[in-house]
C-alpha cells in the first residue's frame, strides 16, 4: 500500500516547533527549544524557528520565525498558528500569551529560509504568578507546493 497520493504531494506536513518565553524581572524573551521527542514521525515539509525579546503585561511584540524549507522543491507557505501549549507556573494560565498567527503567501525555494513576523503579546491583566514563568509554544503551518512558474508573495 502506498503511503501518499498526488494530493498528498501537494499538500505539504504540518511544521511543529516548540518556543519557550521565559519572564524575567517583569520581561520575556522566546527562545527555540527543539521538537518534541517521541514516536518517529513523518519528515515535516517545513520547521519554524524564531523568537521574541521585551514581553512583559500588555507589551506585544513581532516574533520573527524563521520558516526553512525542507523539501526539494519550493513550497509556497500560507500560514502559522502558534498554540501556547502550557507553562511552568502554578496561578499563570497559559491564557495570558497569545497570537493571531499569520496568514499570507511566502514562497520558500528548495533547502532555503525565509522569515515572517508575527504578533505575541503578553495580556495586561498578567498576574504577578507569571514572573519567571516559561511558555511553551507550539507552531503549526500550511504550505502548498506552487504552480509551476507562480511566484506571488514572498521573494522568487
Amino acid at each position: 500500500m502506498k503511503s501518499s497520493s498526488p494530493a498528498g504531494h501537494r499538500r505539504l506536513a504540518l511544521a511543529v516547533a516548540l518556543l519557550a518565553i521565559a519572564l524575567l524581572a517583569g520581561s520575556a524573551t522566546v527562545v527555540a527549544i527543539g521538537p518534541a521527542s517521541g514516536p518517529a514521525k513523518p519528515k515535516p515539509a517545513f520547521t519554524v524557528s524564531g523568537g521574541v525579546h521585551n514581553l512583559y503585561p500588555g507589551a506585544q511584540r513581532r516574533a520573527v520565525l524563521r520558516i526553512k524549507n525542507k523539501r526539494p522543491f519550493a513550497i509556497q507557505v500560507r500560514r502559522i498558528l502558534v498554540t501556547v501549549t502550557s507553562t511552568n507556573k502554578p496561578g499563570c494560565p497559559r491564557s495570558m500569551v497569545k497570537s493571531p498567527g499569520w496568514a499570507g503567501s511566502v514562497r520558500v525555494p528548495r533547502g532555503k529560509t525565509r522569515v515572517v513576523r508575527v504578533p505575541i503579546r503578553m495580556r495586561a491583566v498578567a498576574p504577578q504568578a507569571c514572573q519567571g514563568a516559561v511558555f511553551a509554544l507550539r507552531y503549526t503551518g500550511r504550505a502548498v507546493r506552487p504552480r509551476a512558474g507562480h511566484h506571488s508573495g514572498g521573494r522568487p
